[in-house]
């Protein structure tokens, strides 16, 4: 069970995250607070109750807005919402999968998900880490304009990512 494992690591790894870039800016409560999270987080999870999942999830966005207001790194944040959304993922892929009846090969299904999310997050990762690294001003209208093209882009690629699966299903 290759994606429990990766999970736990997720959930440790964005506790530690959290809990040192606060604990390193002197914010002690908020560094508890992601220390207090995690190991709920993790508790339940290593007993497969899977309930709270999203509430975690969103404590530790929370907290990396609240690390962003801040001033913290933002290279950290950005590291520590990855994998806190990761560690979602997984956790509702294991929720799910538990739901199915019969998977033929459980190993293979699993490491085609890790696959899948591993792109995800490093392609989200990579491009949210673009802002961070690269700096220049754009008028208003340039950045709608791009915005709205990349959403009619997104728009056709995932019709066509959903006209390729009915296809093949």
């Amino acid at each position: 069970m290759i994606v429990k494992k990766v999970l736990l690591a997720l959930i440790v790894a964005t506790t530690a995250i959290f809990s040192i870039a606060y604990g390193v800016w002197s914010e002690y409560i908020l560094a508890t607070i992601s220390i207090v999270c995690g190991i709920a987080w993790l508790l339940l999870e290593f007993y497969d109750r899977r309930f709270l999942n999203s509430i975690f999830f969103i404590i530790f966005t929370a907290l990396a807005i609240l690390g962003c207001f801040r001033s913290l790194s933002a290279l950290i944040l950005l590291v520590g919402f990855a994998t806190g959304l990761a560690a979602w993922d997984l956790s509702g892929f294991l929720l799910r999968s538990s739901n199915l009846a019969t998977v033929e090969n459980k190993a293979a299904f699993e490491k085609k998900h890790l696959y899948k999310l591993s792109i995800t997050i490093g392609a989200g990762f990579l491009l949210a880490l673009l802002p961070v690294l690269i700096t220049f001003h754009l008028s208003f209208v340039v950045v709608f304009v791009i915005a709205l093209l990349a959403m009619v882009v997104m728009g056709r690629f995932f019709l066509y990512v959903y006209r390729q699966n009915e296809k093949n299903a």
